[in-house]
C-alpha cells in the first residue's frame, strides 16, 4: 500500500483537528473521546495519535487554532 503524500497527511490532520474542535465544543473536554473523534473524522484512533500524540495534545492544537483565528 503506498504511503500518503504530505498533502494527504496535512488534509487528514486538518480533518481530525476540525472534528475534534466540534466534539470538544459540543461535549466538553472530559466527555469527548478520541475514539468518537476518530470515527467522526473517518480515521482510526491510531491516525489521531500519529498526528496528535495525546488527547491533551489534540486539545492544545484545537485551542491554538482557535486562538490563531482571533
Amino acid at each position: 500500500m503506498p504511503r500518503a503524500s504530505a498533502a494527504d497527511a496535512a488534509a487528514t490532520a486538518r480533518r481530525i483537528l476540525d472534528t475534534a474542535s466540534a466534539h470538544f465544543a459540543a461535549h466538553g473536554y472530559a466527555a469527548a473521546s478520541v475514539d468518537d473523534i476518530a470515527r467522526a473524522a473517518g480515521v482510526t484512533r491510531g491516525a489521531v495519535y500519529h498526528h496528535y500524540d495525546s488527547k491533551p495534545g489534540l486539545f492544545a492544537a484545537v485551542a491554538s487554532a482557535v486562538l490563531a483565528l482571533l
